[in-house]
This record gives C-alpha cells, structure tokens and sequence, in this order.
C-alpha cells in the first residue's frame, strides 16, 4: 500500500468557489440594491443589518477584503446599540470570512463569541447553527473528537425545534468526520439520512454535496466503480446548475479515482482541470490538494522529480493553512519518494514526522499508512525486527478501518435506503388514491352541512346576542376596576419618577463637580470654547483639561452609551486619564495606559462574557513658543480638525482606528502626531454627537459635510461667537427631533 492510497478522495471544499457570469451578475445587482438601503437607512441598527447582507454577498464572489471590512463595520453599529442579534450576526459572518481564508483560529474565536451571544438570547436555531459552524471548523483543523461533540450538541437542537433541512447538514457534517477517522459505515448512514431528506425539499446544492461525500465512503472502501457513479452524479447537477467550484471538486474526485484504477493520464487531466478553477480563485485548501494529488499520480508512474516538486509546493500551502491531516499526507509522500529513491534517511526522517503528526490528531487512515511506509523503508534498510513490529501495528490498525463488519453495515445501509425511497413512493400512490375517495365524500358532506349551518347560524346568533349584552355588562364593571387600578399606579409612578430623577440630578452634580470648569480653561487658553450639551441630565461625553509641567492637556471623550450607564464610563474614563497625563507627556503614551487601565477596571479580557465598553477619544498636548503652538495629537476613532490662518479649508488628521477598553488589545499601540501651528491656526477635537443629529426640513442627519462647512464659515470669528454660532445652529437644526447623543465641541485658537 503506498502514500497515495491515503489520498482515495480530494478534500471537499467548501468556499466560494469561481463565479459564473450570470451569478456574478445577480451578486453585483443585489450589492447595488443593498448599498442603496444601506444610504437610505436611518437607524444605526438597520445600517448593521444592510453592512452583514453586503459582507455575505462581497463574501459569495470572493472579495474578502470588503467582506470584512463590512462586518467589522457592522459589528461595530451593533455593538454602539446594543443590538446583541445583531453582534452575533455580525461575528458568524466575521468568521465566514476568515474560515474561507483559511485562518480557522480566527474563524473559531469568532463562532464562539456568536454562540455565547445565542445561547444568552436563548435563540435555539442560532445555536444550533453557531454549534454545526464550529464543529465544521474544528473537522477542517483535524480536531475530530472536538468536531463530533459540537456536531452532535447541534443535532439535539435541530431535533428538538423540528428542522429537517438543520439535522440534514449536520448529518452531512458528521458523516465527513467519520469519513476522515475511516469509519465508513457510519459515514454513509449518515449521508444517506441527509440524501432523503434533500431529495425531498429538491435541495440541489446540498445533493451534489452529499453526492461527493458518498462517493467518497466508497472510494474509502475501494468501490471505485461506484465512487465514479455518486461522483459523476454530482458533477451533472454541478454542470446543470453552473457551480464552478463543485465542478471542480468532482473532476478532482474522478481524477483521484482514475488514479486508483491505474487510468493516469485520465487522473491527471482531471485534476489539472481542477487545479485551474481553484488557482483562479486563490482557494488554498483546494490548490493544495490539487497539488497533493498530482503529485501522487507522478509518483504512481515513478517520476520522483515531479512527485516531490508537487507535494512539496502542496506542504508549503498545507503548512501555511493549519491543515494538519493535509501536512501529514505530505510528510508522508514526501517519506515515500525518499524511499524510492534509496535515501532512506530522509525517508525515515519524514516517514516518523507523518506518524506523529498522525496520532496527534487521531486520524486512522494516516496512522495505518504511516506504520506501513516505516515498516516497508525499515525492511530495506535491514531492521527487520522493528520493520515487522511496525507491520502488525498496521494490520491492526488497518482492521480497524475495513474489516468485514464494516462492509457488511456498508452494503445494509444502502439497502435500506433504497427500501425506504420505493416504500416512500408505493405511499405516494396510495395516499394519491386516498386523496380522490376523500374528496367523494367531502362534496356529500358540504350539502348535509350546508343545511344545518343555516340553522345553527340563526340559533347562533340569538345566543351570541344574548352573551354580548351580558359581557358588555361584565366589561364595563371590570373596566371600571381597571380605571381605579391605573390611576393608583399613576400615583405610584409619579413618585418613583420623581424619586429617579432626584438620584439622577445629584449623580449629575457629582459629573459637573469633576469636570474642569470653563472659566479654568478660558484662564489658561483665552482664545477657546467649549459646547457641551448632554442629551439626559447626566452625560456619556465628557471634556478634560490638565496643566502638568508647562504642557497644557486637552480631550474631547465619547463613551460608550449615554444618560446614566454613560456617566458611570465618564466617571472611570476621567479618573484613568488624569492618572495617565501624570506619567507621561507623550499622547500616544497617555492613550496606551488609558486603555490598559479602562480593560483592568472593567476586568475586560477574551473571555465571551467580558464587557466591551469602552470610550473614543481625541487628546492634545500643547506647549507655546514664540512663533505659535507646538502640538501633540492621538485619537482612537476620533480625528483633529486644523484651520490654517487665511486658509479655507479643513486639514483632517486621522485617529487610530481602535477605541480605548472593549475589543482592543491590552497593548494596542495609538499614533501620536507632532504638529507646529502659528499665530491665527485654529484646531477643533469634538465627539460624534453634533455630526449625527437628525433635523433640518427634510429630518436628516447634520452629518459630517455640513458640519465640516460650518466651521469654514465661522473659524474667522471669535472663539465665543463660535460656540454661540454653533449652539444656535444645533437648536434651531433640532427645533423638531429629539437629541439623539451627547454633544461636545471644543475649538482652541492659536
């Protein structure tokens, strides 16, 4: 048995794959009209919807960049509302994306998180759902213990809330695992009970999947005819359906299959086929066993060069992807050519690394393998007492895999599914018959009860007249009770409110106490402003100012949320961050502890249910010379606007695209930027708040244009007409909507 019989069947991928013209065409018209719901939406919450529908299609024809910066973008909406559907949805379709680029680590933190957002919400579909998604993940890492336990967690589910076409792709999905451990008979149960139930719903694509599974047992069990049977089924419905990337895993099926019938050049073209539509679209996993497998139909014919270039390049791509199952093949192969070509060490050497590997991740077929290709290269070298020892280690572990129990429960399966589909038809018939009898006996009916109903209408409604006027009786002294009831509940409410608001406006006195105060700013820097207006009596934006050793400090802060939860982050924020300008001069230094400290009180980590709250937020140091302003800026998501003296126009220096606390990292790094400004230049730090009021005629969002132009009409003016400027403008802009956020807009003159 040699290293290629590990290699019976291609892996079945299952990503994007290469796009039809026509598919191309319908993804590019439903982007358009997403894009366009995506301008039209209003709410933050609908605008997250739109970014995950837009994230799956970008993902569908295979453009991951703007997949994932779709539902990045969407994770973060969700998470600034709070819409923890929305989250989840936002982290499964993260993770989609990165399990089709093959970073499956990624692709498993981000399920995970998706599934404690589901099984908080109770949302029992979305579990089981997020459970298939990981055991999936875990199958592709050879993980397939973890694989089976996930897989089966979900079946429970869909059995429980009575989806079919859910207990159908997990059963899919089981079957594959034990399709890669070598338990064939279980296997094909599996895919057979998944085949019925997609048979029935005319599930085309899920039975050209199911199809290449099946194939596959066979190919397992070296049923190659039959293999090419189940193989070529699914490449018709691929061909009919125009599905490039399944048409490509079937040719290389076929071609796999060939090679085992010892048919090379027919192996071999099939497989280039495939090779061409994966490297068009950039699919590692499907390239690298391409790549495998043609180099084991070059090793079949005995050209060694060829063999180990081909398997070499796949161990390259295998290795880079986390594919343990895939590098152990390699090792293997590679072992194997070594042996052929009487370099036994180097036989040994990747012969032993392909054995570990293998029960590393307790896959059969690689163990059996393994030992056999040792035992044969340890015989040559003249060791034939381990050479034997290693035999009988794969005699038994090959028992293990195809013993007579498994092709007898094989053959019974099959039996029983074709059993099943003639007693579904011989059903189909009869119940057809039952159909017309029964429908005999309904039109007799309809006369006979046509008749009585007119009686029991007539005898119907005296009763129904009677009833009603009892009821409207009844109702009447109950809504009488009610009235009482909701006027004694007023009262109670209106002294809860009353007592609520009292806690809220000495919560709001506690704010303004360690807020500096204007007139502190205006003394230090006279040329300046500051709007601040919170949307509830208490604010999630707070302002801060601190003179430490000559270098005046300034902030524009937005935490998360707004009333009081956002006061509570406000309190924290400004605490951490006078701590942290005692330390340092430096902005990027004084943001790097601000986050350290924000995730340490918060006790946030990467655990699922750490907090994510956390704060945006735009800093300045500042140290006067004679010429102007030596200034210093860090943002995390928040910018600085700089207006030249005698200039029109904005000059926008960009924040770090991270928030301080929630999903960064412990010792995320933020950009600090040097600047020189002169005699006259003004700069503006500000929070989101002003920008994305609703109001006006049309009820619009101001957005960032408009205030952006606004301040280029009114940066000649003083610095208090300036704040009076743009509170009159907000009032008058908002005179018909409610304030959606906190405001704060601070403008500091040179």
């Amino acid at each position: 048995m040699s290293w290629l019989n590990r290699f019976l069947f291609s892996f079945f991928v299952t990503g994007v794959g290469v796009v039809s013209p026509y598919f191309a065409s319908a993804q590019n018209s439903q982007i358009d009209s997403l894009t366009m719901a995506l301008k039209k939406s209003v709410s933050d919450t609908n605008r997250a919807f739109y970014l995950n529908k837009l994230s799956f299609q970008y993902e569908n024809i295979g453009n991951y960049i703007m997949a994932d910066s779709m539902s990045h973008q969407a994770l973060n909406l969700a998470t600034k509302e709070g819409y923890k559907r929305g989250i989840a949805l936002a982290y499964t379709q993260m993770a989609s994306v990165y399990e089709d680029q093959g970073n499956y680590q990624k692709a498993l933190e981000n399920f995970s998180k998706a599934l404690a957002i589901r099984k908080q919400l109770k949302d029992k579909s979305g579990t089981a759902n997020s459970l298939k998604r990981i055991g999936f993940v875990y199958n592709e890492e050879s993980e397939y213990s973890l694989a089976l336990g996930y897989l089966q967690e979900a079946s429970m589910i869909y059995q429980e809330i009575k989806d079919k076409h859910g207990i159908a792709m997990v059963q899919i999905d089981i079957g594959k695992v034990y399709t890669n451990q070598g338990n064939y008979a279980k296997a094909l149960e599996e895919h057979l009970n998944a085949l019925n139930v997609l048979e029935e719903t005319n599930d085309t694509s899920n039975m050209i999947l199911t199809y290449q599974n099946i194939g596959n047992v066979y190919s397992g069990q070296k049923a190659y005819d039959k293999a090419l049977d189940e193989y070529r089924n699914a490449l018709l419905l691929s061909e009919k359906k125009q599905d490039t990337t399944n048409i490509a895993d079937a040719e290389s099926n076929i071609g796999l299959t060939y090679s085992n019938k010892g048919e090379y050049p027919k192996a071999l073209a099939e497989n280039f086929k495939a090779l061409d539509i994966r490297t068009k679209h950039n699919d590692k996993n499907g390239i690298a066993t391409s790549l495998i497998n043609i180099g084991g139909i070059y090793y079949a014919q005995q050209d060694f060069p060829k063999a180990l270039d081909y398997i070499g390049r796949s161990l390259d791509i295998f290795e880079k992807i986390g594919n343990k199952d895939g590098v152990a093949a390699c090792l293997g192969g590679i072992g194997q050519v070594y042996q052929m070509q009487k370099n036994y060490p180097k036989a040994l050497e990747f012969e032993n690394k392909s054995l570990d590997l293998a029960k590393s991740i307790g896959s059969l077929d690689d163990i059996a393998s393994s030992y056999l290709t040792l035992s044969s290269t340890l015989e040559l070298t003249g060791n034939t007492g381990k050479a034997l020892e290693y035999y009988k280690d794969f005699i038994k572990y090959q028992d293990s895999i195809s013993n007579k129990e498994n092709t007898k429960k094989t053959v019974q399966a099959e039996m029983n599914y074709n059993f099943e589909k003639k007693q579904a038809a011989e059903k189909a018939d009869q119940d057809k018959k039952d159909a017309i009898q029964a429908e005999a006996v309904k039109k007799q009916k309809i006369v006979i009860y046509s008749v009585s109903g007119i009686l029991l209408l007539v005898i119907g409604f005296a009763i129904f007249a009677y009833r009603s006027n009892l009821q409207k009786q009844k109702a009447n002294r109950e809504l009488d009770i009610k009235n009482k009831k909701i006027e004694a509940a007023y009262t109670i409410i209106e002294t809860k409110n009353h007592e609520i608001t009292d806690s809220i406006n000495y919560a709001q006195r506690i704010q303004q106490a360690i807020l500096p105060k204007k007139k502190e700013i205006l003394e230090s820097i006279p040329e300046s402003f500051v709007l601040f207006k919170p949307k509830d009596i208490v604010s999630g934006d707070f302002y801060f100012f601190a003179n430490r050793n000559n270098t005046k400090f300034i902030a524009a802060v937005d935490c998360t949320g707004h009333g009081v939860p956002g006061a509570f982050m406000s309190m924290i924020g400004w605490e951490k961050l006078n701590d942290a300008v005692e330390e340092t001069p430096h902005t990027g230094e004084v943001l790097k502890l601000l986050n350290r400290r924000i995730k340490t009180a918060l006790h946030q980590s990467n655990d699922r249910d750490s907090t994510r709250d956390g704060m945006d937020i735009a800093i300045c140091s500042m140290q006067y010379n004679p010429g102007g302003l030596d200034l210093s800026f860090s943002g995390a998501n928040r910018p600085i606007w700089i207006v030249r003296k005698g200039t029109k126009q904005v000059e926008e220096i960009k924040a770090t695209k991270r928030s301080i606390g929630g999903f960064s990292e412990e010792d995320q790094d933020f950009e600090e930027h040097q600047l020189a400004l002169k005699h006259g230049d003004s700069f503006y730090i500000f929070s989101d708040g002003y920008a994305d009021q609703f109001g006006g005629e049309k009820q619009k969002k101001l957005t960032t244009k408009k205030f952006r132009e606004l301040i280029l009409d009114i940066c000649e003016l003083p610095m208090n007409e300036q704040e009076r400027h743009l509170d009159d403008f907000i009032e008058k802009w908002k005179v018909n909507s409610e304030q959606i956020d906190d405001i704060l807009v601070i403008g500091i003159r040179v």
